[in-house]
């Protein structure tokens, strides 16, 4: 709390919706069921859903980003980008492992601050792909919502990691729709 500023005093909080959470109809949701090898529900387990589509990317970079650094200019704006959402970078080569999270607005409603800073330098034009994350519950079971997917197909990379274990699954998904990734097994 010593961190805040007097004069304008917020706290940011990314909320994770339950698997009950009352999505709209036209949300493109990723629905799981985790188990164990013996096909006990997994609750707690991380559950990250990484869009792969380019066509889905929320921006670009307007300008190069540099290593170290963690202010980035945007371009290309497909929708609103939000304290608490998350993305990877993509550029011509490669989808960065690292997730970064929108910490900061700037004064230009272009201009944001990511955090953690960026471990490698990124070209112009880089894309920003949505990320979302959530945790099981005690049925085993996770949700995520994805924003912004703006093709009818849109490929995903589901991420599970639980008590050391870890696993993952590429789908294609519907936008617009509930779908339903399966049973998986850590």
């Amino acid at each position: 709390m010593a961190s805040l500023e007097p004069e304008d005093p917020v706290v940011y909080a990314a909320l994770e919706p339950r698997p009950e959470y009352p999505f709209g109809d036209r949300e493109t949701v990723v629905r799981a069921a985790l188990r164990s090898a013996s096909g006990q529900p997994l609750a707690g387990a991380i559950v990250i859903a990484s869009v792969l589509t380019d066509d889905c990317a929320r921006a670009r970079l307007a300008a190069d980003a540099e290593e170290g650094g963690q202010v980035v200019r945007l371009a290309g704006l497909t929708g609103p980008v939000s304290i608490g959402d998350t993305y990877r970078i993509k550029d011509k080569t490669a989808v960065s492992e690292q997730t970064y999270a929108v910490s900061g607005l700037h004064g230009d409603p272009r201009t944001f601050e990511l955090s953690p800073p960026l471990p490698v330098g990124y070209k112009r034009g880089a894309a920003l792909l949505p990320v979302a994350s959530s945790r099981s519950d005690e049925r085993g079971e996770a949700a995520l919502a994805l924003r912004g997917c703006r093709t009818k197909q849109v490929a995903v990379r589901l991420d599970i990691t639980y008590a050391g274990r870890s696993a993952f699954k590429e789908l294609n998904i519907l936008e617009g729709v509930s779908n339903y990734a399966g049973r998986i097994q850590l």
